[in-house]
């Protein structure tokens, strides 16, 4: 289930211009349409006014659910004159990410040029920061003066720089191990107004079908090998799957499936993976005219797709 919760409770101080509320609702529909799938854009649209009028938002859910997709709905939601701008705090040293996020003043050290970081890159647009949890204590509490004084200081800089931005920060850890030292709980308590957590691909097995077919659309318009789609057994076995990896996972087994078809095929049952005949294991319950009566379904079923 997607859910969002608010920590602190936002009023509106002054009612909006009918107008104004047409043109919000229209941002408010194009905003979601670069994520596919119904059920997971009907969650989404449903909590969007708690984000648009939302300064930082913290996206959480399992590896692989789309958190970066989400952060770049939520920047056309807010409709910012600034870029996007994305930054994996895991992906950088740590002696390096100070100035990677607030850059290099002239003059900080012999030999070292001067260069703006991710933060001035983002002025008037959104900063998204994947993997949160993985930036040093110390570094948090200046990403936390930003988030409150709206201003940050380079390195080797006593002059404080003025900032407009959104921040999205992004995590896979859960609240009890963010709190048990991942993250400082005033930085952590700050960018929780608003949560999202996306649902796992498990929760939202409605959305398979557009999703292979959003992949194999992308598959056919790179390489060209006729592939016509996929056949309802193919289909029902990928919905039937636990999905670990999420869409991440579905992705790279679409694109699997799609170079080991013959050219001009339609994607069978057959052609999946051994991981996904595994669900074909014998019952555990029943009689043994029951499960042989099964058994043979499906050796005919798979037959008759070869």
């Amino acid at each position: 289930m997607l859910v969002f919760s608010l920590c602190h409770q936002y009023q509106l101080k002054k009612r909006s211009h009918p107008s104004n509320k047409i043109e919000e609702k229209k941002s408010s529909e194009a905003a979601w349409n670069g994520l596919v799938g119904h059920q997971v854009k009907s969650y989404l649209s449903k909590f969007t006014e708690l984000c648009r009028h939302s300064d930082t938002v913290l996206i959480t859910g399992q590896t692989g659910t789309g958190k970066e997709l989400v952060a770049q709905s939520l920047h056309k939601l807010w409709r910012r004159a600034g870029d996007f701008i994305a930054i994996n705090c895991a992906a950088i040293p740590a002696d390096l990410l100070e100035s990677e996020l607030f850059g290099v003043a002239k003059g900080a050290a012999t030999g070292v040029n001067p260069r703006e970081g991710y933060f001035a890159k983002a002025h008037q647009g959104t900063l998204f920061l994947d993997e949160i949890s993985e930036m040093p204590v110390p570094l948090q509490s200046k990403l936390l003066r930003v988030i409150q004084e709206r201003e940050y200081f380079s390195v080797g800089s006593v002059q404080p720089q003025k900032v407009d931005v959104k921040i999205i920060g992004a995590t896979n850890q859960s609240p009890v191990l963010l709190l048990s030292g991942k993250m400082r709980a005033d930085l952590y308590f700050r960018m929780s107004q608003t949560v999202v957590t996306l649902p796992s691909l498990k929760d939202r097995v409605n959305d398979i079908a557009s999703l292979c077919q959003f992949f194999l659309d992308q598959l056919e318009r790179k390489m060209g090998r006729g592939i016509i789609g996929l056949s309802q057994s193919a289909l029902q076995k990928l919905k039937q799957y636990e999905w670990p990896g999420n869409v991440r996972e579905l992705q790279h087994t679409l694109r699997y499936l799609y170079i080991n078809t013959p050219e001009g095929s339609l994607i069978k049952s057959i052609h999946l993976p051994e991981t996904f005949h595994k669900l074909d294991d014998i019952p555990e319950t029943g009689t043994l005219a029951s499960i042989i009566r099964s058994l043979e379904k499906k050796v005919i079923s798979r037959e008759l797709e070869r």
